[in-house]
């Protein structure tokens, strides 16, 4: 999924949640916040689904 992902030439919010979460559930809580952080870059704001990703990180 990540290599899918990083080929991906836009990214829209679905696409960085599934990466967040797929992330979380595998323990990479780091590349989670990293995605979130990322993704605030790239001009998209978190949503509810966002912060499921993220609930585990915390």
């Amino acid at each position: 999924a990540s290599q899918v992902f990083e080929k991906m030439s836009q990214r829209d919010l679905v696409a960085w949640n599934s990466m967040a979460a797929g992330c979380a559930l595998h323990g990479l809580y780091d590349d989670v916040i990293c995605l979130v952080l990322e993704m605030q870059q790239a001009g998209l704001k978190p949503n509810s689904s966002t912060l499921v990703s993220v609930l585990p990180v915390l």
